[in-house]
């Protein structure tokens, strides 16, 4: 597998055709990319889950390794740590991506992030695709469940740690209607070593309409999360995107983008933005 990850808006898809039968759309392979709005480029490449690596503005980041530690569901994490960096956690998470397929390779997504401490800076990119061809029905519902996984982080200074992101999809497709929408529930951060020491607040994906070619577009709302400490973080805006596939177009995979405003340095008149990124897979 190979994955391609640059940063840009909502891109549109490639290789994408459709033609219509009695009971079902027949849709094509695609890919779209996604990512927060910063310059560079992130390139993620992952060979059989175990040998990776990340390009970023042209450069290939030396020390990415597997880290079993932060795999969630189908995705596979990896990540680069430099314990010699000065910063406050004990060790510095300076790269973290996570990349995985559903059951019969027939849809898959990726994620990943550099943080502000990287010499590369704050970035996210994402990139979800279609594997195969699919046979979308033009009827009836579906509810597909899977993960959810990505990275919260700032390009503000003094804000330069990033966070993994790790939750449950439920979306609920309307085939008939040509609608889709879902939540994403039982939200965590995810630290460099694995641990999951924070709860975040659920994410709602608003309902969007599917279009010809199996992809839609929506609002997303909520991940808020407050650590009792006074220090809060309240949502902004927020978008998700995505594409139906699997065979009888019984899967889903796409992106949320979620950007929010982070008020423990409100007093000090500085108030952080911050920016979460994440896939999922749901079949």
């Amino acid at each position: 597998m190979k994955i391609i990850l640059t940063i840009a808006g909502f891109a549109a898809l490639t290789a994408c055709q459709t033609t219509t039968n009695a009971a079902s759309v027949n849709l094509s392979p695609a890919t779209a990319t996604a990512g927060a709005a910063m310059t560079g480029t992130v390139t993620a490449s992952a060979n059989n889950g175990d040998a990776v690596t990340i390009t970023i503005d042209g450069s290939t980041i030396a020390g990415v390794t597997r880290d079993t530690n932060l795999d969630r569901g189908a995705f596979r994490a990896f990540t680069r740590i430099d314990a010699t960096a000065s910063q406050p956690l004990p060790t510095n998470l300076m790269e973290l991506g996570h990349s995985g397929d559903t059951a019969d390779g027939a849809m898959s997504a990726s994620i990943a992030s550099s943080s502000g401490w990287s010499p590369n800076g704050f970035k996210q990119a994402a990139t979800y695709a279609r594997n195969g061809s699919t046979s979308m029905p033009t009827s009836g519902t579906a509810t597909l469940s899977g993960k959810y996984v990505g990275s919260w982080g700032s390009a503000d200074s003094g804000q330069e740690d990033i966070y993994g992101v790790t939750g449950d999809t439920t979306l609920t497709a309307d085939f008939g209607a040509s609608t889709i929408a879902g939540t994403i529930t039982g939200r965590k951060m995810i630290r460099y070593d694995g641990t999951e020491p924070k709860d975040y607040a659920d994410v709602t994906l608003g309902a969007a309409s599917i279009s010809a070619d199996g992809t839609y577009a929506g609002t997303a709302t909520g991940g808020i999360w407050d650590n009792g400490a006074g220090d809060t973080v309240t949502d902004v805006s927020g978008s998700w995107a995505g594409m139906i596939g699997g065979a009888t177009g019984n899967q889903a995979a796409g992106v949320v983008r979620l950007d929010k405003m982070y008020n423990v340095f409100t007093a000090g008149g500085v108030t952080p933005t911050h920016v979460e990124t994440g896939v999922f897979l749901a079949e």
